[in-house]
């Protein structure tokens, strides 16, 4: 009757260790169609740990994506997390479109179970959220000629000059001025070259704006040759903490070469979209130099047309272009370029094309979640150690009770038939409760 309880406790004991919640190691994988005129995915893979309920961001090394398509075309990308937890993997998926049934499986060196399997789960919302207006809301915007103002990318960079556009139109009938000279007259602490521009026979001009702090206003002067004349002031935005990017030569057909600086060591998220989808994606740290922290990438080539790069601290910054993550389109040249894009040979085209398509965001789903998965087996271990831990109550409970009724009746004569059945019933519950006790002790090992 002393050990019966003893015996109970220990085996519930066991049992409910048996239960506990194991640690997960898991991975997520986000997914984004591929870029016009390629094969290639750029997917971004995050690896996460949740303990005790917790769920945070871990980096693994020997990290493998595996990728087989129903058209029986398979890629891998093997590679590490960084301590976002975050890697940039590209997959090589020829005729494989979105929608598409593609099974993907992501281990780890030193992971038992893959980090997450299966099918992939495609959306069907836009690729490109709606883009903001291109042009700068202006204080003050008056005269016979009006001035509209553009930066490339939305936002200036403090301590680095951005592209700054600037249209004239007539404020009669709407259409550009050309020859019109635009005299700029920065407030302190930003500095804008040249001086004086003059308009292109599309009614653009480009200046370049560098701004010292976080704080940036403007005030521009036209003048038309016939003596008509514009005034434009306002305040322009400044990306705090962004990195600067320096695109090489554009052209189909040849790699795209990227430099990526920012003041300070930092990570930095680098991509490259177009309107049908991811062309590439990176993952890097800036690494100090004489002219900053710097990294270089060169891109696979790209299709003719209009493309966007993407530089953020962020691992989902593409996402909102929010903060210090900036989107600066550019034009790839090549021999038959889509329709509506400009010569890339005419400077003043391309500056105006660019200024008038700001990027809105680029949308990437939730395709694969490894946590699911991993949780039916935290439960299926929960029921189980429930399971030995109730059961062995329950048994322990009535052989306590055939105990004290065994006891009971050990002074009367005439019941030693029942006294023989109650001691064949204790031995069978003994030996229940003993190996409920030895099952316990097997399943709480690793």
């Amino acid at each position: 009757m002393v050990v019966t309880p003893l015996v109970a406790m220990a085996t519930i004991a066991v049992g409910l260790h048996v239960g506990a919640r194991l640690t997960i190691h898991a991975a997520v994988l986000r997914v984004a169609p591929h870029a016009r005129g390629s094969s290639t995915y750029a997917w971004q893979l995050t690896t996460l740990i949740e303990d005790r309920g917790v769920r945070e961001t871990e980096a693994r090394t020997g990290v493998t994506v595996h990728a087989r398509s129903a058209n029986g075309h398979e890629a891998s990308w093997h590679g590490d997390t960084n301590e976002d937890g975050v890697a940039e993997a590209l997959l090589d998926l020829p005729g494989v479109e979105r929608g598409d049934a593609v099974d993907v499986d992501v281990t780890a060196a030193g992971a038992e179970e893959p980090l997450a399997s299966g099918r992939i789960a495609w959306d069907d919302a836009a690729w490109m959220n709606a883009a903001p207006g291109p042009f700068i809301r202006a204080s003050k915007r008056e005269g016979a000629v009006a001035i509209d103002v553009a930066i490339l990318g939305e936002r200036l960079v403090a301590r680095l000059q951005t592209p700054l556009f600037v249209r004239v139109t007539a404020r009669s009938d709407g259409r550009p001025v050309e020859g019109a000279s635009i005299a700029a007259d920065p407030d302190p602490g930003l500095d804008v070259v040249p001086s004086l521009a003059t308009t292109c026979a599309n009614g653009w001009a480009r200046l370049d704006a560098s701004p010292i702090l976080f704080s940036a206003a403007l005030s521009l002067h036209a003048q038309t040759t016939d003596g008509r004349a514009g005034d434009w002031f306002g305040e322009l935005p400044v990306a705090p903490g962004a990195m600067d990017v320096r695109i090489g030569t554009a052209k189909s057909g040849a790699p795209v070469h990227l430099d990526v600086r920012a003041p300070s060591e930092r990570t930095a998220y680098v991509e490259v979209d177009d309107e049908r989808g991811r062309a590439f994606a990176a993952v890097t740290t800036l690494r100090s130099s004489a002219a900053g922290a710097t990294a270089s990438f060169d891109v696979a080539s790209l299709s003719p047309g209009l493309a966007w790069v993407v530089t953020s601290s962020e691992p989902r910054g593409a996402e909102t272009l929010g903060g210090a993550t900036l989107a600066r389109p550019f034009l790839v040249a090549g021999d038959s370029m889509p329709l509506g894009a400009p010569n890339p040979g005419d400077a003043c085209a391309v500056g105006a094309y660019l200024a008038l398509h700001p990027a809105g965001g680029f949308h990437r789903n939730v395709a694969l979640d490894g946590f699911p998965g991993r949780e039916e087996g935290n439960n299926a271990r929960r029921k189980r150690g429930l399971g030995i831990a109730l059961s062995s109550l329950a048994v322990a409970s009535l052989l306590e009770v055939l105990l004290l009724v065994q006891a009971s009746k050990g002074g009367q004569r005439g019941v030693a038939r029942a006294r023989d059945v109650t001691n064949v019933i204790v031995i069978i519950l003994l030996a229940v409760l003993g190996f409920g006790l030895l099952a316990a002790l097997l399943l709480s090992r690793p």
